[in-house]
């Protein structure tokens, strides 16, 4: 833990800048009000769910975001004034354009045309798309990677880091477990969480229910390699590689962003989590530790609302 907190102190020691930081609590405020306001991504944009349209407009909204967690940065802190750069929007407009693709396309229309059953249909969309998401990031980025000649100057965008220190990151997961389990009080949580929701399909599976549920949440748990390649790898260490520790504010911009559709209570604190992963990613150079803390908070979160709900039984 002491090397933690000695890197988040150095980082915030040489980074925070009062009016920078308070004009990007304000900015963020304001995006998280504008969408828990108007229901910006569950009733606008998901309402074009599979198509192109939900593509651009999922991409307009992470631009914008990122761009302007920038532009406020670069004109209240003289550190940021030199961000600004073709290869820094060329990486941010990648990064944002992978999460639009992700959060916008599922295999529906290819399932569907081998299962009739309208819930096995979704059940396994979700699993295989989880599996499909994380293939197709994987690929994406390493094409970047060899493409640009990042391969000679970084590891893959921290997958292939080393020397990875995990005592510190499980410090941290039974820090946050008393506050996860103080979440399950909260309405918003508990109607969230589970994840798995797909009752109707446990007696249609020729497996039995406690596989059909595991096999759900090990997907769901996979795809946390993915959102933090995606926002710690490749936000953090990709767009660093132009403009260096000052990638970890946009991203965690864009990174609020991805927690609209949740619960107002995690999106706030996904802004106090992204900040303290991006500058352990970026100081370690690996996001490995980050993919364990996110699937074990991920994997608490659904575990205690499971408990609150339904106890130590799988509803039939």
């Amino acid at each position: 833990m002491k090397k933690v907190w000695q890197w988040l102190k150095a980082h915030v020691i040489e980074d925070f800048h009062p009016l920078s930081y308070g004009l990007m609590a304000i900015y963020l405020a304001a995006w998280i009000i504008l969408n828990y306001t108007i229901n910006l991504e569950n009733g606008v944009i998901d309402s074009h769910f599979g198509t192109w349209t939900c593509f651009w407009l999922y991409l307009l909204m992470n631009c914008t975001v990122y761009l302007g967690a920038c532009a406020i940065l670069s004109l209240s802190n003289p550190k940021y004034r030199g961000i600004w750069s073709t290869n820094m929007l060329m990486r941010a407009f990648v990064g944002c354009a992978l999460i639009a693709a992700d959060r916008s396309f599922y295999l529906y229309d290819i399932v569907q045309q081998w299962i009739t059953d309208y819930d096995v249909m979704v059940f396994v969309t979700k699993v295989a798309n989880q599996y499909v998401s994380v293939i197709v990031t994987l690929i994406a980025l390493f094409i970047f990677y060899k493409a640009t000649g990042d391969s000679k100057r970084i590891n893959y965008y921290g997958l292939a880091g080393k020397n990875l220190d995990v005592k510190p990151y499980w410090q941290l997961f039974l820090l946050m477990l008393p506050l996860i389990y103080l979440a399950t009080f909260n309405s918003g949580f508990i109607n969230y969480y589970p994840t798995f929701k797909r009752w109707e399909v446990l007696p249609k599976l020729d497996i039995a229910p406690i596989q059909t549920v595991l096999l759900y949440e090990g997907s769901y748990l996979l795809n946390f390699i993915q959102v933090e390649m995606l926002f710690r790898g490749f936000l953090v260490l990709g767009v660093g590689v132009a403009i260096g520790e000052r990638a970890i504010i946009p991203m965690v911009a864009v990174y609020c962003a991805l927690h609209f559709g949740k619960p107002v209570g995690e999106t706030i604190s996904s802004i106090f989590g992204g900040y303290i992963l991006g500058v352990l990613a970026f100081k370690s150079r690996n996001i490995y530790g980050g993919i364990f803390l996110h699937m074990g908070i991920a994997a608490a979160m659904d575990l205690f609302a499971w408990l609150v709900k339904y106890g130590f039984r799988i509803p039939s």
